[in-house]
């Protein structure tokens, strides 16, 4: 399976701050990585409740 580069950024500062997170996760064991998607998914959530 091929895995696309991510883009330098979204233009968005919160939203790239939260997408870093996903960035270490092949660092870290499995049982962690609900807990990474839950803390990203609630981040990004938070950001387009704020919306522009």
């Amino acid at each position: 399976m091929e895995h696309e580069q991510a883009p330098d950024g979204t233009g968005d500062d919160a939203v790239d701050q939260a997408l870093t997170a996903l960035g270490g996760l092949a660092d870290r064991p499995v049982r962690e990585h609900v807990a990474v998607f839950e803390a990203v998914h609630g981040a990004l959530a938070d950001r387009l409740a704020e919306g522009p």
